[in-house]
C-alpha cells in the first residue's frame, strides 16, 4: 500500500509538470501578451491564489518543483531548434543543473524530478512547447523542420498544386553537403574561369524541391515529382529578392535543386544606383531580363525532366493566356501577376484577379474579357501583397490588401468599395477559410494586441460583421506566414499549412472546436480550490508531511 501511494505521488508530480507548462502556454502567457499591464496583474493574482492554496509545510517543495518544470520545459523547447547532438548535450547539462538545485533547495526527491524531465523531453520531441499554442484551436496533423538559411530566403515558400487526385504541397529544403562533396565538385568546376568561385559561393546554399505526400501514418517529405513541378507556379520561389538576385536550377539525379546568384555584376549595380534619374527604368529593365532568363531556365529544367509547364494561366506580352473548359483563353490585361481566382462580381462566377502597377483587374473566364478594373490612390498605391477569399456567405470573394493600413476591397453593385480598414499599420491578412463547423468563413490574420503598445503580431481569426472584424480566437504564435488551405484528397476536410518567418518549420493544422482554454482554466481552478479545502480542513492542526511524499 505504501509503495502504491509512493507511485501515485510520483505520477502526481509528473502530471503537474506537464499541466503547469500547459497553463503557462495556454493561460499565463496569453494574459501577459494580450492584456498588457492588466494581464500582468491577472497573472500575479493567479500566482498569489495558487501560492496560498498550498499547505505551508508543502509550499517550498511544490513551488520549487513548479519552477523546475517550467524552466526545464521552456529550456528544452528552445533547444529543439538546434542539431540533435548539440541539443542533447546542452539539455542534459541544463536538466542536471536544475535537478541539483531542486533537490538541494526544495528537498524534492530524485524520482519525480528525473521522470518529469524525461516526460518533458519527450513532449518537446513531439512538438516544442513554444508551438503548443496551436493546440488550443488546432490538431497538429504534421510538423517538421527542414534545413533553411534565412540569408537565402526570408521564409519557406509553400505552394499548393492540384494533382488530379487532390492537392499537394511543394516547398524547398536545404541540401546538406559534406566536405568530400565540395572537394569533388571543386575538381569538376572547370567550365569557366569563374566556375570555382560560383561553386564555392553556392555550396551549402542549394535547396531541393520537396513535396509533402501522404504516408501510412501521417505525411512525409519526398522529392517533388516532375508532373507536380510542371504544375507549380515558380513565382513565390524567386520573388523574395527579385530582381537583384536571380534563381537558377540544376538536376542532381532525380532531384531538382535551386540556388541563387546575383542578377548583375557588382559594378553594374553600383553604376545603376549612382544614376537616380534612370534608376526606375534600369530596375525595370533588369527585372524583365531576369524574368525572361528565369522563365527560360525553368522551362529547360522541366524539359530535361520530360514535362512541359502546366501552371494554369500565365501572363505573357500583355495577354492572359491559358485554357478554360477546353477553350483557349487570350485576354489583353494591364497587369503582370495573377493574384488569385474566385467569384468577385457575382456568386458562382469564374474569374481571375490580375494585379498590375497600382491596379486590379477582374477577368471573367466565362466571357473571356476584363469585367472590372480598380485603380489605387496615387498617394497610397496598392502593395504587391494581396490575398483573395470570402468574408461571408454571399458567395462572392473579396480582396484582402496588406497595405499600411491593411484593408478589404469588394465589388458592391458593380463598383469597388472599401469594406474594412485596419485600425493600425501592423495588421496583416493571411487568408480566409471555411473549416468544418464554421457557419461563416474565418478571416486569418497576424495582428497585435489591442491593449499593448507593441507591433508584435499573433495568429488570429476574425469574422466580418457589419463593417467590422470580430475576433473568434487568437493563437499566441508570432511570425506565422505563407498560410495556405489544402485538401490532400477530395474526401478530406480543408487543412491549413503554414510556416514561421525565418525558420524551417512546416505545420499542417486541422481545425477543432474543443474548449481547450476553458477546460484548462477550470482544472486549474479546481486544483486551487482543492488546496484551499485541504487548508481549511487542517486549520488549527499541525501539518505533518506524509512520509510517502517526495
Amino acid at each position: 500500500m505504501q509503495r502504491l501511494r509512493r507511485n501515485v505521488s510520483v505520477l502526481l508530480y509528473v502530471a503537474w509538470a506537464v499541466f503547469v507548462n500547459l497553463c503557462n502556454v495556454w493561460l499565463i502567457r496569453p494574459l501577459a501578451l494580450d492584456g498588457s499591464v492588466y494581464g500582468v496583474l491577472a497573472v500575479m493574482a493567479i500566482a498569489l491564489v495558487w501560492w496560498t492554496s498550498i499547505p505551508p509545510a508543502a509550499r517550498r517543495r511544490w513551488v520549487t518543483f513548479t519552477l523546475f518544470a517550467l524552466l526545464a520545459g521552456q529550456g528544452l523547447s528552445r533547444l529543439a531548434a538546434k542539431p540533435l547532438i548539440t541539443a542533447a548535450a546542452i539539455g542534459l547539462v541544463m536538466v542536471l543543473g536544475l535537478f541539483v538545485l531542486a533537490w538541494w533547495f526544495g528537498r524534492v526527491r530524485p524520482w519525480p524530478l528525473a521522470l518529469s524531465a524525461v516526460v518533458l523531453a519527450l513532449a518537446n520531441a513531439w512538438l516544442p512547447l513554444d508551438q503548443w499554442t496551436f493546440l488550443t484551436h488546432f490538431r497538429v496533423t504534421y510538423h517538421t523542420r527542414v534545413g533553411f538559411d534565412p540569408a537565402d530566403l526570408p521564409a519557406l515558400p509553400l505552394e499548393v498544386v492540384d494533382t488530379g487526385q487532390g492537392q499537394s504541397l511543394i516547398t524547398l529544403a536545404n541540401v546538406p553537403e559534406t566536405q568530400q562533396e565540395i572537394q569533388r565538385e571543386a575538381l569538376q568546376a572547370t567550365d569557366s574561369p569563374g566556375a570555382l568561385g560560383e561553386m564555392l559561393r553556392d555550396f551549402g546554399h542549394r535547396y531541393q524541391f520537396v513535396e509533402l505526400a501522404p504516408a501510412a501514418h501521417g505525411f512525409h517529405l519526398v522529392p517533388a515529382s516532375p508532373e507536380d513541378l510542371a504544375r507549380l507556379d515558380i513565382t513565390p520561389f524567386i520573388a523574395p529578392f527579385f530582381p537583384f538576385v536571380r534563381a537558377d536550377w540544376i538536376l542532381d539525379g532525380d532531384r531538382v535543386l535551386q540556388y541563387m546568384a546575383p542578377a548583375a555584376e557588382v559594378h553594374d549595380l553600383t553604376r545603376m544606383s549612382l544614376t537616380p534619374a534612370d534608376l526606375g527604368a534600369a530596375v525595370t529593365g533588369l527585372g524583365n531580363a531576369v524574368q525572361t532568363e528565369e522563365t527560360h531556365n525553368w522551362g529547360q529544367v522541366l524539359a530535361r525532366l520530360g514535362v512541359t509547364p502546366d501552371a494554369g494561366f500565365t501572363i505573357e506580352d500583355g495577354f492572359l493566356r491559358g485554357t478554360w473548359q477546353g477553350k483557349a483563353v487570350r485576354v489583353p490585361v494591364a497587369g503582370s501577376v495573377i493574384a488569385g481566382q474566385g467569384s468577385f462580381t457575382a456568386p458562382g462566377a469564374h474569374e481571375l484577379l490580375v494585379q498590375g502597377v497600382n491596379l486590379l483587374q477582374v477577368v471573367s473566364l466565362d466571357s473571356g474579357r476584363v469585367v472590372s478594373t480598380y485603380h489605387g490612390d496615387p498617394q497610397h498605391p496598392l502593395p504587391n501583397d494581396v490575398v483573395v477569399g470570402p468574408i461571408d456567405n454571399s458567395g462572392r470573394d473579396v480582396v484582402f490588401v496588406n497595405g499600411q493600413p491593411a484593408s478589404i476591397l469588394g465589388l458592391v453593385d458593380g463598383a469597388w468599395k472599401t469594406l474594412y480598414t485596419a485600425p493600425n499599420d501592423a495588421l496583416r491578412f493571411e487568408g480566409a477559410v471555411r473549416c468544418p463547423g464554421d457557419s461563416v468563413p474565418e478571416i486569418l490574420t497576424d495582428d497585435p494586441s489591442w491593449l499593448r503598445n507593441s507591433p508584435v503580431r499573433y495568429f488570429s481569426s476574425y469574422t466580418y460583421r457589419n463593417g467590422a472584424l470580430v475576433r473568434n480566437w487568437r493563437v499566441f504564435q508570432t511570425n506565422v506566414v505563407n498560410v495556405r488551405t489544402i485538401q490532400f484528397t477530395p474526401q478530406e476536410a480543408p487543412q491549413l499549412v503554414l510556416t514561421l518567418y525565418g525558420s524551417g518549420h512546416i505545420f499542417v493544422l486541422s481545425r477543432h472546436h474543443l474548449p481547450v482554454v476553458p477546460v484548462t482554466s477550470a482544472v486549474l481552478a479546481v486544483v486551487m480550490a482543492a488546496g484551499w479545502v485541504v487548508r481549511i480542513r487542517r486549520k488549527g492542526e499541525t501539518i505533518r508531511e506524509p512520509e510517502t511524499q517526495a
